[in-house]
């Protein structure tokens, strides 16, 4: 993407690193969010707790997130797996990308929540958030 670091790379673009990102741009830094598209939230039919946004659709605070972010051009996204991350420098990490890429950033801030571990059920994945 660029040869010059990157002032922040997030792993993860649900609502923390999107926050995360929308902070830190508006502080001028540059920062690449990069998102597998794996959310921890792939079951929930609404999120909660977000002013203004309580029972919102997941895929739909992502796309308003997005929309947002937009404005601010040292912002940037990138669909795919991180798949490692090691110092390059005493002030630099290298993060390699899933295409085989690497990109160099002063921070690095993990935003990829947990993932629950689901009882071995049959069909369980049917079985959505209670409404």
């Amino acid at each position: 993407m660029d040869a010059k670091p990157w002032d922040t790379i997030i792993i993860g673009g649900g609502p923390a690193g999107l926050s995360a990102a929308l902070v830190l741009g508006r502080c001028c830094r540059r920062v690449l969010i990069c998102d597998a598209g794996t959310p921890r939230s792939w079951a929930a039919h609404e999120m909660h707790g977000f002013l203004t946004r309580d029972g919102i659709a997941p895929t739909e605070f992502r796309a308003l997130a997005h929309q947002q972010l937009e404005r601010y051009d040292n912002v940037q996204f990138w669909e795919g797996e991180v798949t490692d991350v090691a110092r390059d420098s005493e002030n630099t990490f290298r993060v390699e990308l899933a295409d085989e890429r690497s990109e160099l950033t002063r921070k690095i801030l993990i935003a990829t929540g947990v993932m629950d571990p689901l009882p071995a059920l049959p069909r369980i994945e049917e079985f959505g958030p209670m409404k």
